[in-house]
């Protein structure tokens, strides 16, 4: 009781989860963090609805600072903040690895962060990110001239070992994992949906730009971490494509197959061409099934 009358007068939890990274002694930090665990793990009849919110909005948005700022060139001054940039991934980890615990016992925190918008217009910023990192990186390498006059330079790019990005990007999919594979998750995506319809205009862009189109933005990102980030960011792609596959038996199953369809034809044709190896392009899957074929 104490907590509900300090919290919902004066916020203190999360005016505190709100500055957190802005603090530099981590003695300030993990005990925000461990009372935001405890309030959700401990305590009966609690309202941690605004903490969570709060937190998991931090989480994000610290994930895509990070990304925005290594997606710049390094000789655009990126070099003199690194240990800014490093600070703040070690914000984003710490917060990751509490939203993840939370995940496990609280399925407040599933619902918090559907709603808080993290499978609509995040998942595309998230993507524009990538994909101007790996513009960036081609227009800085001359041996990334295109190969094939079909082909853009991108697309014939091969992902490097590591980028400044990969700690961020697997950090986001971390929680993507574990929210897509949480029993509540589907319930709540629905539950948002709904209320889309209610209070927005009703119409299909705007579902969509709710995160209803959320198959289609996901797997786009994941595909976009594959190809061009590094290998801890492909491991922790892969591992929300493996989570996301093992929890649905619908449409989103038939997306993410046919995702990994293609990337692995996407991969086959790009070690073709780097070793001159010729391989044969696939026919798409709807050419292969016309009525009539066998």
């Amino acid at each position: 009781k104490n907590y509900d009358l300090i919290e919902s007068r004066y916020h203190i939890l999360a005016h505190y989860l709100l500055a957190f990274p802005t603090f530099s002694d981590v003695n300030i930090k993990v005990p925000v963090l461990k009372l935001l665990e405890y309030v959700c793990t401990g305590l009966v009849e609690k309202n941690s609805t605004q903490p969570l919110a709060v937190a998991a909005e931090v989480f994000v948005a610290i994930c895509r600072s990070i990304l925005k700022a290594r997606c710049s060139d390094s000789s655009d001054g990126v070099t003199d903040c690194m240990e800014v940039l490093d600070a703040l991934l070690k914000d984003a980890e710490m917060l990751c690895d509490t939203l993840e615990k939370l995940l496990q016992f609280d399925d407040n925190v599933c619902t918090v962060i559907v709603n808080s918008g993290l499978f609509g217009s995040k998942l595309n910023e998230f993507m524009e990110l990538v994909k101007e990192s790996l513009s960036r990186r081609v227009q800085n390498h001359d041996s990334a001239k295109e190969i094939d006059k079909e082909c853009t330079t991108i697309e014939l790019t091969p992902p490097p070992p590591s980028t400044g990005m990969d700690g961020a990007f697997s950090a986001m999919c971390r929680i993507l994992r574990l929210v897509l594979s949480h029993p509540g998750s589907r319930t709540a995506r629905f539950e948002k949906e709904n209320n889309s319809k209610v209070y927005a205009t009703g119409s299909t862009e705007q579902r969509e730009s709710d995160g209803f189109s959320e198959g289609n933005n996901l797997n786009a990102l994941l595909t976009k971490g594959i190809q061009y980030l590094g290998d801890t960011a492909s491991d922790a792609a892969l591992s929300v494509f493996e989570a996301t596959m093992s929890a649905t038996h619908d449409d989103m199953l038939r997306m993410n197959m046919e995702s990994i369809s293609e990337l692995m034809d996407y991969f086959a044709n790009l070690t073709g061409r780097i070793f001159s190896i010729s391989y044969f392009t696939p026919q798409p899957a709807s050419a292969k099934h016309k009525k009539g074929d066998r």
